[in-house]
């Protein structure tokens, strides 16, 4: 295991990161009927725990595309989606 941080960050990556923030609370989860995250997909469910918490959205086309990167405007819209809905707790800084 190695921290590659000029490494880009997957759709599905950021799913499971604040899925797991939060606790990687039990489903099941409401299927989004994306055509790309199939219930047999690795992250099925922290990507259907992000949508159903309105935290991702998919594309018209009705696709998630979970290999694409984020870029570093989407991470914090999801973060910061995350914080309004209480989803997560960040503590105060110093």
């Amino acid at each position: 295991l190695c921290f590659k941080p000029q490494e880009l960050v997957s759709r599905q990556a950021m799913a499971v990161f604040v899925y797991r923030m939060y606790g990687s609370p039990n489903g099941p989860f409401p299927d989004p009927n994306f055509a790309d995250v199939p219930g047999s997909h690795l992250f099925a469910d922290e990507i259907w725990w992000a949508r159903q918490n309105r935290l991702v959205t998919g594309y018209a086309d009705g696709t998630f595309r979970p290999a694409d990167p984020v870029s570093r405007q989407s991470a914090i819209s999801v973060l910061f989606r995350a914080d309004l809905r209480n989803v997560i707790q960040i503590p105060p800084g110093p």
